[in-house]
């Protein structure tokens, strides 16, 4: 009996990776959002700050350091 998947190897690795990507975009996205939801609570907690226009562009700053540091290598998650 033949191999079924005989000279289609190409487009399964590609099939592949690219639901990998997605599953992996997927985490990223759901683990961003959970983050910040907890900076915006903690920012509010500790600094008794009830506008929330202010909590969220500090949540945002506070995303964009960890994120850089993260890609840097200097904070390990």
């Amino acid at each position: 009996m033949d191999n079924p998947v005989a000279g289609y190897s190409q487009c399964l690795a590609a099939a592949c990776f690219q639901v990998s990507a997605c599953y992996n975009n997927m985490i990223v996205e759901c683990f961003q959002s959970r983050l910040m939801l907890y900076l915006v609570r903690t920012i509010r907690a500790s600094m008794k700050q009830s506008n929330t226009k202010h909590v969220q562009k500090l949540a945002d700053y506070d995303y964009q350091c960890i994120s850089v540091m993260v890609k840097q290598g200097g904070l390990r998650m």
